[in-house]
């Protein structure tokens, strides 16, 4: 479980902002204008930063033990999909 006891915003707001930078790949300065167009006002780019920062691992780890393994079916269909494609 993911604690952000000494954390300013609430756990949405952090999520959110992790979320939207890790998904779409966009700037910080972006995310700073989508917070601030969903009335969060007082988010900086750097504070997105640290933010992302501390939670990112947190939440790719949670995510990696709910992901189930890959069984051959899956891996022979994902390969000879992409190998389909390369010729």
């Amino acid at each position: 479980m993911i604690s952000f006891k000494d954390a300013y915003f609430p756990k949405d707001i952090i999520l959110y902002a992790a979320f939207f930078y890790v998904r779409y790949g966009v700037s910080y300065r972006v995310i700073e204008e989508i917070m601030t167009e969903r009335e969060v006002n007082k988010v900086d780019h750097a504070t997105l930063n640290r933010q992302v920062i501390d939670y990112s691992p947190l939440i790719a780890a949670g995510a990696n033990k709910r992901k189930r393994p890959m069984s051959f079916l899956d891996f022979y269909i994902t390969f000879y999909v992409t190998s389909e494609a390369c010729y």
